[in-house]
């Protein structure tokens, strides 16, 4: 199940903004000639710069937000199609659609190595429980929302498909304000390589 991340519509946001960014370099150039003000300079230097970090990211698909420190998507894709994926059946109402394979979960448009998973959390709103799946390397994923009184079913049936969620439903909400996901981070990336990552979680 690899998903199909440059669609036409893709393409053309991309396009687009790439000729954006080239219209407003020019009038940045032309500014500066013309003895613009610095404040003025600096507004189009600003505005530049964020439509090249929305290239950026643009250009990183979002089903690679996990490994895509580790990972091209080329060898992403290579590692996902020796896999076989099964559509879970304990999806309840206002949760994401979850996949699972021997080595690999996709969840909310995510792809995750099962070996990557460290524990879960939740936080409480005003419509329901925001369950969380949390990452050795840091990243949060947004299982989705469920009611209350179906969070200790859900993490029970969770339990049942992915051996690796050894959460309870008390240490759930503790993860949320406790886990420190900057210093997870700093950590595996100091203690990891893109071989080491390659052969041990994909």
């Amino acid at each position: 199940m690899v998903k199909k991340v440059w669609t036409p519509a893709r393409y053309m946001i991309l396009v687009v903004s790439i000729m954006f960014l080239g219209m407003w370099t020019v009038a940045v150039v032309d500014n500066t000639k013309n003895g613009a003000s610095p404040t003025l300079v600096l507004y189009n230097i600003a505005v530049a710069g964020i439509f090249i970090y929305f290239i950026t990211t643009l250009l990183t698909p979002s089903c690679m937000r996990v490994v895509k420190r580790y990972m091209k998507y080329k060898d992403l894709k290579e590692v996902l199609e020796k896999e076989t994926f099964q559509k879970t059946d304990i999806t309840p109402p206002e949760t994401y659609d979850l996949y699972i394979s021997k080595h690999w979960i996709y969840i909310n448009d995510v792809y995750i190595p099962r070996k990557l998973i460290l524990t879960m959390s939740a936080s409480e709103g005003k419509k329901g429980t925001r369950i969380y799946i949390e990452t050795k390397n840091g990243a949060s994923i947004l299982f989705g929302k469920v009611e209350p009184t179906a969070v200790k079913r859900y993490i029970r049936a969770l339990k049942k498909k992915l051996p690796e969620i050894t959460t309870d439903t008390k240490t759930l909400y503790e993860n949320y304000s406790n886990l420190d996901t900057k210093a997870l981070r700093k950590t595996f990336e100091a203690e990891t390589t893109k071989e080491s990552f390659r052969e041990y979680y994909a």
